[in-house]
């Protein structure tokens, strides 16, 4: 549906290799429907609303912020002040001003997500690959705080070209490889800080490439079959991890799945917080940290 109405005008921009037109919309990319799907839209941004529905929406939204902010603090342990959060302004951001420091909407889901990683594997040099790694919001902060990390993501064609204008914009310096410039082997990878390849390529990857396979809502969607499919990829593509981050009602039927098809994954840790959704919603999420035995 997205590719038939807020994605059509970039899609036409990728296809025509139209860079006039894309630049733009990439610079706005927060408040712009190219990232439809990617970024939650603010209700804030809706084009002449009533002043007192427009106040409603400022309290509601400040109000989930903070919400927002004080589970991070759980779940980070309080570990981090809200320096850690700060982004660069890339793509125009909406979010709040707290203590002086911009906090873009959703950086404190990312931040936690880049510190659950490398708490867990616990070394410098690491290879993580994320299945609907969006515009690399995450990345940001994984790589940022992670500098020795190597980086893959994984998704959609026109995610993966958001990707690479935000990723390249923040980190000039780190080395990209985008689709179609080289074909991947096992020694390639270490060549690279960042990787962006469409899903199809997933199937193409050598085995047991990384150190650990990511995923935050993008597996949540999925049919039992194409559920099926993804969990083969992950057992043929993870040296040791796979995190999981996803609706509670879906991790039920992914660890059915993992209990029938891959009994070599074992359920190390799991757990479940509640996560803002669009218009003030909160639903139960799913963490499940699965690991490769040693046997395997």
């Amino acid at each position: 549906m997205l590719r038939t109405t807020g994605l059509m005008r970039v899609l036409q921009a990728l296809e025509e290799g139209n860079t006039s037109t894309l630049q733009p919309m990439y610079a706005n990319f927060f408040r712009d429907s190219c990232s439809d799907g990617l970024v939650g839209k603010n209700a804030l941004l809706i084009p002449k609303l009533p002043q007192a529905l427009a106040r409603i929406h400022q309290w509601a939204s400040l109000s989930e912020a903070l919400s927002r902010l004080d589970r991070w603090k759980t779940l980070t342990c309080g570990r981090y002040d809200l320096n850690e959060l700060r982004t660069p302004m890339i793509g125009n951001p909406f979010g709040i001003v707290l203590d002086d420091i911009f906090i873009s909407s959703g950086a404190e889901h990312q931040h936690y997500g880049a510190q659950r990683i490398a708490d867990i594997l616990k070394k410098k040099d690491a290879v993580v690959a994320e299945i609907g790694g969006g515009y690399g919001a995450m990345a940001y902060y994984l790589l940022r705080d992670h500098p020795g990390t190597t980086y893959c993501n994984f998704d959609l064609p026109e995610s993966l070209a958001l990707a690479a204008y935000y990723l390249m914009r923040c980190f000039p310096e780190k080395r990209v490889l985008l689709y179609g410039e080289s074909s991947l082997k096992d020694k390639d990878i270490e060549k690279y800080d960042i990787v962006l390849l469409p899903l199809q390529e997933l199937t193409r990857m050598p085995a047991h490439f990384a150190d650990m396979i990511f995923s935050s809502h993008a597996m949540s969607d999925l049919n039992s079959e194409a559920l099926k499919e993804y969990l083969e990829r992950v057992k043929h593509l993870t040296r040791k991890y796979f995190l999981y981050q996803g609706m509670t009602s879906s991790a039920k039927s992914l660890q059915q799945l993992m209990v029938e098809m891959h009994p070599s994954f074992m359920l190390s840790q799991e757990k479940q917080y509640y996560l803002h959704g669009q218009e003030g919603q909160e639903f139960l999420q799913s963490e499940l940290l699965y690991e490769m035995s040693q046997t395997q």
